[in-house]
């Protein structure tokens, strides 16, 4: 009944849902909060002094094998495995799995599968743009159907081809993911393989001018490496603007080895002391499901090749694959880290999950309480927290805050 509700506002009333999530965040974003957000990352410093990233990734395995290995009802499908840049990060156009779009089958089926294993939000995303499948009204439909809410993560240049469909269907679909990687155009269309800037910027303005007043939440993210790390001032300044609460709704990830390939990984990683081998994965110990486009279901985002499978949803419901052989025998090699079988595993790296936490928290204080500083004033501190950081020096760290 609440679903209901919430689902007729959202799709009759956008005022209403932009005065509510106003409320709601000048209740949750208050003084009291970051101070908190502040002390929480001070923890976290003194956690990574005492345990190696590795270390904790065996505690994080042992506590889900002591629990059976949990599956979470979370589940990403593949609407479509097509993308109209290829990003230098991503590089899609190394996936070797047939290109398409989901069948109405398929997403009939994995809509069923979503609601029956609790699954209440989807993402529509792994390999490709969702904005990229020209049948994405049809889509939507069908998770309106089954009470779905789903998410969206694109870069946002094909966004003007389906402004009316998001408008209409604001109850499914009320949040969009906007991924950008430079502030400047030398640097996004060098990051954003095929993007252009100015394409960007007319995007992004109808989403502001457009979207938002429809009831949507904007937020935008970048993936940060050493080609872009002297523009995260200029990143701030440039599309705070667009978003309501930058200091919740802008967000920064360290670039990870998500493409089979590592050469770029590797040349931009900006923390290598603090890069391990991702065995054992979270994903793997405690699976949700990322649905192909062809119904097949894999554990991870980064199976460019299909060699991650563990099953398909037309010959087994979802909660039966999650504990099938394939999975149980992909989590003992994870368990023992023994992942030969495994290439994509064996190559997979990732940068200690806490520098991102640390990252996160200090530009959300820093953007809470000095909301409109210029450029430099942010690039100054994430310099510092780079060189820190580099350097295995963590006493400066709770100076960023001053």
């Amino acid at each position: 009944m609440l679903n209901m509700a919430r689902n007729r506002i959202l799709r009759h009333c956008p005022p209403a849902v932009r005065l509510f999530r106003e409320c709601r965040d000048f209740y949750l974003h208050r003084d009291s909060q970051f101070e908190k957000l502040r002390a929480d990352c001070l923890e976290t410093v003194r956690d990574m002094r005492e345990r190696p990233f590795a270390m904790l990734q065996a505690e994080h395995e042992q506590q889900a094998y002591d629990e059976g290995y949990p599956t979470r009802a979370h589940m990403t499908i593949e609407i479509n495995n097509t993308c109209n840049i290829d990003c230098l990060m991503c590089k899609t156009s190394l996936s070797t799995r047939r290109k398409g779009t989901i069948s109405s089958e398929t997403l009939e089926s994995a809509a069923q599968q979503a609601k029956k294993h609790g699954v209440r939000y989807v993402e529509l995303h792994t390999i490709g743009d969702p904005l990229a499948n020209p049948r994405l009204r049809d889509v939507l439909r069908v998770f309106r159907r089954y009470g779905l809410r789903v998410g969206i993560s694109t870069n946002g240049l094909l966004l003007y081809r389906h402004l009316d469909t998001l408008l209409e269907f604001r109850d499914v679909c009320s949040g969009i993911w906007f991924s950008i990687d430079g502030a400047t155009p030398s640097t996004y269309e060098k990051i954003r393989a095929g993007g252009k800037w100015d394409e960007l910027l007319r995007n992004m303005e109808l989403a502001w001018s457009r979207l938002r007043p429809g009831g949507y939440d904007i937020r935008i993210g970048m993936v940060v490496s050493a080609d872009n790390i002297g523009e995260v001032g200029l990143f701030i300044e440039r599309f705070r603007s667009y978003v309501r609460a930058p200091h919740s709704r802008l967000r920064f990830a360290f670039v990870s080895s998500l493409s089979p390939d590592n050469q770029y990984f590797h040349e931009v990683n900006l923390f290598r002391n603090h890069t391990a081998l991702n065995v054992p994965c979270r994903q793997v110990v405690r699976p949700g499901a990322h649905m192909l486009v062809d119904g097949r279901v894999t554990v991870c985002s980064r199976d460019y090749d299909g060699s991650l499978v563990i099953g398909n949803l037309v010959d087994k419901p979802l909660e039966e694959i999650l504990v099938d052989r394939p999975m149980k025998t992909l989590q003992e090699a994870h368990r023992v880290r023994e992942v030969a079988a495994y290439p994509l595993c064996q190559t997979c790296f990732l940068v200690d999950t806490r520098l991102g936490t640390l990252f996160n928290g200090l530009l959300s204080y820093l953007l809470f309480n000095h909301p409109t500083q210029r450029s430099d004033f942010y690039q100054e501190r994430v310099d510092r927290f780079v060189q820190m950081f580099q350097h295995d020096d963590y006493s400066g760290y709770p100076t960023l805050f001053h």
